[in-house]
């Protein structure tokens, strides 16, 4: 068999079993969250067990800390990370406490490269939702280039900012306004 055969034999299977992804669990001798790959052989081998490092990334984070984790309907996590003390006022240059946040968490998502990140900032409604939809963009672009300079590789990363359309508190108050002030990251498998 030539070889650019065998390695688009190859791709059609990896195709072929990405999209299959979703039926792993419950079948025997199958890891829940595993995501399986071809071997050279034509068999397929497990390389990678989501549940296991969900487990692992919300272990990095257990309370009392700063950081939250979630776990989303869908299984992926969202670590959502307070911003009020994190950004001047109407500036994206981390400060010092968030920037402590992003080095522990850039240590808990580098490993492995079966994840991707989306990075999501999000503002309080004080000043026009035009200027807060373009500082939470801008603010989670600052915070992707901090986890890249950390060693995240910016095709495992995206962002985007939802500004003050989606808050998690009152904005009539201050304290209200500091929690909307944040930084979500959802991390997820890739398929």
């Amino acid at each position: 068999m030539s070889k650019s055969r065998t390695t688009l034999m190859l791709l059609a299977s990896a195709v072929i079993l990405t999209s299959g992804c979703a039926s792993l669990s419950g079948a025997p001798g199958k890891i829940e969250g595993a995501i399986e790959l071809p071997a050279s052989n034509g068999e397929t081998r497990s390389t990678f067990d989501w549940s296991s490092e969900r487990e692992r990334i919300r272990g990095a984070f257990a309370p009392p800390d700063e950081i939250q984790v979630i776990e989303a309907d869908d299984g992926n996590l969202l670590l959502r990370l307070p911003a009020a003390r994190g950004f001047v006022k109407a500036s994206s240059e981390p400060q010092g406490p968030l920037r402590a946040m992003l080095d522990r968490i850039a240590i808990a998502i580098e490993e492995p490269p079966s994840t991707e990140i989306t990075i999501l900032g999000h503002t309080d409604s004080l000043g026009s939702e035009t200027f807060n939809l373009q500082l939470s963009i801008k603010r989670a672009e600052a915070v992707m280039e901090y986890l890249r300079a950390r060693g995240l590789p910016l095709t495992r990363m995206s962002a985007g900012g939802h500004g003050e359309a989606e808050p998690i508190a009152d904005n009539r108050d201050e304290p209200g306004r500091a929690l909307n002030r944040r930084v979500e990251i959802i991390v997820k498998p890739i398929h």
